[in-house]
Formats: C-alpha cells, structure tokens, sequence
C-alpha cells in the first residue's frame, strides 16, 4: 500500500536518524525531511513556547505543517512528554507518541512507548561540586545539558552542551552574575541518545502495527 510513495518525517531534531531507516525497510516507502519546518512554534522542553495542545494534537499539527509546506500527502510526526509514570507516580517516565498520517486514504494510525530509561531531570545549583553530581547522573557528556538563570527564566538559556569546557564556561558566567544556577537535561532527540532509543522501539511498533491489515477491509493499522 505504500511502497515507493514518499513519506515526511516532520521534525527539526534528527529524528530521522532512526525513523527513516525502519519505515523504509518495513513499508517501502521514501522518507525526507522538511527543511523548512520549525516545530518549535509548537511548544519547547525549556518552555520559551509553551505546547499548547496535548501531544496527539501537537504530533497531528506537525504533521499537517510539514505536507502542506512540501505538497506531500504522508507523514509522521513524534511527540514526547516526560513526568511521573501513568501507573508508577514516584517514577519518572519518557511518554512518546507516533502519527502517522495518510491523507490520500484518509487514515491516522497512532502508537505510545512508555519507558522508565530516562535522564530526565533538573535542579538549582550553586556549586561546581553540584554542577559535576548533576552531570554525571545524567550520562554527560554524551547526552547534552542545559543551563539558565532560574528554572522560571527564559532568557539566555544555553542549551545543547556537550562538552566540560563549555558547561563550565557557562556556569560561571551565570553563577558570577546571579548566584545560582538551573541545570536541565537537554530532552532533544539529537543530544538525548537514551530518548532516540525510545523514539526507535515506538517506530518499530508503528512499522508492525501499519503492516497488520484488518482481514475484511485490509486497511492497515488493525
């Protein structure tokens, strides 16, 4: 059903790296990327633009987004959210969801991947002791750290560091001035290896769950 029709990852965080390679082997289909899609406009982890949908709507918004700006007429579009487990309040959970959307059958077919693996986390600090503890738990460097003034201020957020030299450049910089510092996990797909791992077990069920036909009308998704 789509194999060798073209397919828009709508997304600005290399989520493609690990959707394009699946839907194309599963589904034959050619997957690109827009370019010229900011989806930011949607809502950002650090909270400059608040999401003001939840995260179908926002994923489905994504979608629409990125056919309409490159005339194509299929689509898939993640959106996570990160917070206490739904059936485990004291655990904090990454929460992705997958669209994929066809608009020339007029079919959404929709998958979730809850998982417990996360670094998510973020604190006030003020010391370089307490700089060094929050970056370890959170598997720095490999996956990139964001500072600020205040958990609640938005101005001059630095995000996607990924190097000692640069967080401790920036921490003092911020801790001369202010006396205090936010650190945040950068939740990103491109400086979160452990959530692009979640992002490639939900693409993975979304491939299986599009090649699942129902047996009397043969649409996908059943």
């Amino acid at each position: 059903m789509y194999k060798g029709r073209n397919l828009i990852i709508a997304t600005k965080h290399e989520k493609e790296k690990v959707i394009a390679p699946i839907l194309e082997k599963e589904l034959g289909v050619n997957c690109f990327i827009a370019l010229n899609l900011d989806t930011d406009e949607l809502g950002t982890f650090t909270g400059e633009v608040e999401r003001k949908d939840n995260t179908l709507i926002t994923a489905r918004n994504k979608c629409l987004m990125a056919m309409e700006l490159n005339n194509c007429d299929l689509s898939i579009a993640n959106e996570g959210s990160f917070g206490p487990h739904p059936s485990l309040p004291f655990v904090v959970a990454d929460d992705e969801l997958l669209l994929f959307m066809d608009k020339k059958n007029n079919l959404e077919i929709i998958v979730r991947e809850i998982s417990t693996e996360t670094n998510f986390n973020g604190s006030e600090i003020q010391t370089e002791m307490e700089l060094k503890e929050f970056a370890a738990n959170a598997n720095f460097p490999s996956h990139a750290l964001i500072l600020r003034k205040s958990k609640d201020d938005f101005r001059g957020v630095v995000k996607g560091i990924n190097n000692a030299e640069q967080l401790n450049i920036v921490f003092y910089q911020l801790i001369t001035i202010e006396g205090t510092v936010y650190i945040e996990t950068d939740m990103r797909a491109m400086y979160n290896p452990t959530r692009m791992k979640v992002i490639k077990r939900a693409t993975k069920k979304l491939a299986e769950k599009i090649n699942t036909h129902c047996p009397f009308c043969q649409m996908p998704g059943f």
